[in-house]
């Protein structure tokens, strides 16, 4: 008999044994990552499809900025449901004991948010028009720096030891 579930209990020197909990999970969070480039052709086909019971089509004029960006929400929405899911379980995966589910969480977030945010400036260009988006690029890095920059001085320095006297 013991007293320590099952996931506690020591597989090899210093490591624990993954729960069936976080095998499951892990199991869960690799299929959300595959089902990220689906839902990347779905965003896109309901966002089209949007647009045409609009009246708008690719080849017509352009959409008026408010479809545009409605269209864009459909698309982000499907994308991000799958990210979402994989970024959950595949932390809760890594917190169980599996190091492979940070890494189905981080791939996931790397492919699902760049399609999002890669598609963020080419909607806001057809809006605002290129310069004013690519002038938007340092200006977000600038930010970007500053919030890290804060975060690294956010604890007061620490006075130098005193010096000894002999």
């Amino acid at each position: 008999m013991t007293l320590l579930p099952e996931f506690e209990h020591l597989s090899g020197p210093g490591q624990h044994k993954a729960s069936p909990r976080a095998r499951w999970d892990l199991t869960l969070a690799w299929t959300a990552v595959a089902l990220v480039p689906v839902a990347i052709f779905v965003g896109r086909a309901a966002s089209t499809t949007f647009l045409g019971a609009q009246g708008y089509t690719t080849s017509s004029e352009p959409e008026p900025p408010g479809l545009g960006l409605v269209a864009f929400v459909f698309m982000a929405l499907i994308v991000l449901i799958p990210v979402a899911a994989a970024w959950w379980l595949g932390f809760r995966a890594y917190r169980g004991g599996h190091a492979s589910g940070r890494t189905a969480a981080l791939f996931a977030l790397a492919v699902g948010g760049g399609v999002v945010l890669l598609g963020l400036p080419i909607f806001l260009s057809r809006i605002i028009g290129w310069p004013a988006v690519l002038a938007c690029g340092p200006l977000m890095a600038a930010v970007g720096v500053l919030i890290g920059n804060r975060r690294h001085h956010r604890h007061p320095p620490e006075d130098p030891p005193a010096q000894r006297t002999p």
